[in-house]
């Protein structure tokens, strides 16, 4: 689960301020340096919301973020560790990759440096930001895998570790006892409605990367081929007699680019631009290496025979300032991963959609919508079929007979509609 913006009750808040401020008392020289150059990201609108966190990068004039920090806005407003305030405009963001780009105004002191090496397994690292809006909060843990690649479509790795993480870490800095940036927090495990104890990083080599490139306008967008695969493991190799390795083709889209190269389901790709191709993740990498050039060749074996073929990849583009993603103007109810029965009670929640980011829970019931009682007749089935122009006002009563009010926005900054990230070895079947 992406790790955005989420309000917390009074109790909490003063556990968590009184464990941030006894961390900062104890933290190591170098994390001084970490917390004054990590930001708090709100909106610019007079609601103020809480959105995530941010850092400082290069020589400060500029800071980087998650793109589903910023979400869909232009401008946000950032406060830094002495309380001054400052509007940033999102000059670049990047949403398959995540990471995003903001403008300080005037420069805000040096940005953090960059660690020398990637985080090694069983390093101590400090993970910094606002976790559940509670400002400038350190937690300490440790680099519990080396560096991993978790959706095989999106070439970024991250750097995993049990540091405390929750909604309101996105963006902010991973670093080391120097206060040297390891990574970027980005996520926690789907589904879990907070940390329990893995945590995951953007890592600095790919910030490193892709910071230089959202700013030049040159990031090619992730390559989208036309075609899935899965590994060859060893019962696809014994069934088609062949050496355990490269990636078997599950299906190409008619008229893609992949289908145009002349790839055929059934053909097993070995190498890409003469690189080996061991797992379905490392095509994401070495397509995003030919992106610049705008073709590549792949290597495959069809029924025993090597082939070579070329693949257009399109001339590379250069991106504008980025503009704000576009929503969708409306959206079925059905579209928000809520299901009712026909009495208004909460069945099942699809995991990642807006019904369990809300934290309805399934065994309750819908009692009103916007005000207007769901118990006449036909009238939950009409809110099934409702497409929304606007959020809508749930109430809810739970199974105690206590009723709650929830609000339901799918336009809301924090929440993102394509949100399908899962934690975990990746789909056996990619696609590309």
């Amino acid at each position: 689960m992406r790790i955005g913006n989420r309000m917390i009750g009074a109790a909490a808040c003063a556990a968590a301020l009184l464990f941030g401020a006894t961390a900062r008392a104890e933290a190591p020289p170098g994390l001084e340096h970490a917390i004054a150059a990590t930001l708090v990201v709100h909106s610019t609108d007079e609601t103020g919301t809480f959105l995530g966190s941010a850092f400082l990068w290069g020589d400060g004039h500029v800071a980087v973020t998650c793109a589903h920090v910023v979400a869909g806005e232009d401008e946000v407003e950032v406060t830094f560790d002495d309380g001054h305030e400052q509007t940033a405009r999102v000059l670049a963001r990047d949403p398959a990759r995540d990471v995003a780009v903001l403008a300080i105004p005037g420069g805000e002191g040096h940005g953090l440096s960059p660690a020398p090496a990637p985080a090694e397994l069983g390093q101590t690292v400090y993970a910094v930001g606002a976790p559940l809006g509670v400002e400038f909060t350190v937690t300490r843990g440790m680099a519990s895998a080396r560096p991993r690649q978790l959706d095989p479509a999106v070439p970024i790795r991250l750097v995993q570790h049990d540091a405390a993480v929750n909604n309101g870490n996105s963006g902010g800095p991973l670093v080391d006892h120097q206060g040297r940036v390891l990574g970027m927090n980005s996520q926690i495990v789907d589904g879990a409605p907070n940390f329990i104890g893995l945590s995951f990083a953007i890592s600095v080599e790919d910030l490193q990367r892709i910071v230089p490139q959202l700013l030049a306008g040159t990031l090619q967008p992730v390559a989208m081929v036309g075609m899935r695969v899965r590994p060859v493991d060893g019962e696809i190799a014994a069934a088609l007699h062949v050496a355990k390795a490269g990636v078997l083709v599950d299906d190409v889209t008619a008229g893609g680019r992949a289908a145009t190269a002349g790839l055929l389901p059934g053909d097993i790709l070995t190498r890409i631009d003469h690189q080996k191709v061991t797992h379905p993740g490392d095509i994401a990498f070495l397509l995003e290496q030919a992106a610049s050039r705008g073709e590549t060749v792949f290597d495959i074996r069809r029924a025993g025979q090597k082939m070579t073929l070329a693949l257009d990849l399109g001339a590379p583009v250069r991106h504008p300032p980025s503009a704000a993603p576009a929503r969708p103007a409306s959206y079925p109810v059905a579209a928000l991963g809520l299901t009712l029965d026909d009495g208004g009670q909460i069945t099942a929640l699809a995991a990642g959609k807006l019904a369990a980011e809300a934290r309805l829970k399934p065994g309750e019931t819908v009692v009103a919508v916007n005000g207007r009682p769901l118990g006449d007749p036909g009238a939950v089935e009409a809110f099934r079929a409702m497409t929304i122009t606007a959020p809508v006002l749930l109430r809810v009563r739970g199974q105690d007979g206590l009723t709650r009010h929830v609000v339901l926005d799918p336009w809301h900054p924090w929440f993102d509609p394509q949100l399908t990230t899962g934690i975990g070895a990746g789909p056996e079947v990619v696609a590309f």
